[in-house]
């Protein structure tokens, strides 16, 4: 991201600053993949179970225990994609466009994953 970054700013072309803005999307989708693993990864190992008799001991006195918070998958919802029109003219095709982004935002949310717009 910071090469992609130093890039955009020693361009005088739009056109090169438009392609280095969409390799930066593609950018976060890579760094947010490992992320997103990693996290599934470490909420998926077993807890572990004290024996009988035995007694746990905080680490650290004083301080209270704040769980782990629970990463979410992310889902990227490409609004050009959506879009049946390049070009909208009327107030219905706003209507209808943003019906369907909304809707898919929607479905992203609820099924318990958080949304990026591209």
């Amino acid at each position: 991201m910071q090469d992609l970054k130093t890039r955009l700013a020693s361009q005088t072309s739009i056109v090169q600053m438009l392609y280095l803005h969409g390799q930066g999307g593609d950018a976060i989708d890579e760094a947010i993949a490992p992320i997103e693993a990693a996290a599934a990864a470490a909420s998926t190992k077993p807890a572990q179970v004290a024996e009988p008799g035995t007694s746990t001991v905080p680490v650290q006195t004083g301080q209270p225990y704040v769980p782990a918070p629970v990463a979410k998958a992310t889902r990227v919802v490409c609004a050009t994609e959506l879009f049946r029109k390049k070009y909208l003219e009327t107030e219905a095709d706003v209507n209808v466009d943003v019906d369907k982004l909304k809707a898919e935002l929607l479905a992203a949310i609820r099924s318990g994953q958080l949304a990026r717009l591209q």
